[in-house]
């Protein structure tokens, strides 16, 4: 598809743990990777 709906990770009190553990791991540009669900994401790519 040309155009692809993601849903972005919703950061708050509940995970933001999580994320501060692993902020070692993030690049010097701040970008936040977030874990996802490979089954969705192709399920949105195969789309039409």
């Amino acid at each position: 598809p040309a155009f692809v709906k993601i849903p972005l990770p919703v950061i708050d009190n509940s995970n933001i743990d999580e994320y501060l553990a692993r902020a070692k791991d993030f690049p010097a540009d701040g970008y936040i990777y977030s874990p996802y669900d490979e089954e969705l994401f192709k399920k949105l790519l195969a789309q039409k």
